[in-house]
């Protein structure tokens, strides 16, 4: 999974979407701004407020990809 595909939302979002607080919400998806999100362990290394979330594909985005991909 490439970085960019990475969101730092606020720790009440995740919450208040998944019901649960960390790290039982690690690993978890979720639909927020009409993204899926998953959420992701937090680096103990950096000092971050927000949790570090991971940008799933939605299924239309792929097929539109895979459109774009054969026309080249």
């Amino acid at each position: 999974m490439s970085q960019e595909r990475v969101v730092y939302l606020p720790e009440f979002v995740v919450e208040e979407h998944l019901g649960r607080r960390l790290p039982e919400a690690i690993g978890q998806e979720f639909d927020y701004n009409g993204h899926r999100y998953r959420v992701r362990q937090r680096d103990p290394l950096r000092p971050e407020a927000e949790i570090p979330c991971e940008l799933i594909e939605q299924p239309s985005e792929r097929k539109m990809a895979r459109s774009k991909s054969r026309r080249r």
